[in-house]
């Protein structure tokens, strides 16, 4: 399979400074820019970009979640990716409430104990 980038994604792909998400930039063919911090940000593994209580809720389910993935990268991945089992969502843009940190809690605990969502 070829991919023809035109030139917008291959400067965006040159200024995250890596290949990692290419295809998923290939899919997204107007990624709103937003996005595009986000995942230049997991690139550089800076996960600063919450605060406050949003910062509180991220930190106690990360953890949990590197308990569930029984590692610091495969947990921040699968924060970083859309999650089909939390409607095609993003865990780490479901800090904000505690109800929708409770559905990322909720959705991990079946993955600990491998209950199929």
């Amino acid at each position: 399979m070829e991919f023809n980038l035109n030139k917008r994604w291959k400067r965006v792909l040159w200024l995250m400074g890596s290949f990692t998400f290419f295809p998923m930039a290939v899919f997204i063919s107007r990624a709103p820019l937003f996005i595009l911090r986000k995942i230049k940000k997991f690139i550089a593994g800076n996960d600063n970009i919450l605060k406050g209580d949003s910062r509180k809720r991220y930190e106690r389910v990360f953890a949990l979640a590197i308990k569930v993935f029984e590692d610091e990268e495969s947990a921040r991945k699968w924060f970083y990716n859309w999650q089909r089992s939390l409607g095609y969502r993003w865990p780490i843009d479901m800090m904000s409430t505690e109800e929708e940190a409770q559905e990322v809690e909720d959705v991990l605990g079946r993955i600990e104990h491998g209950v199929y969502s």
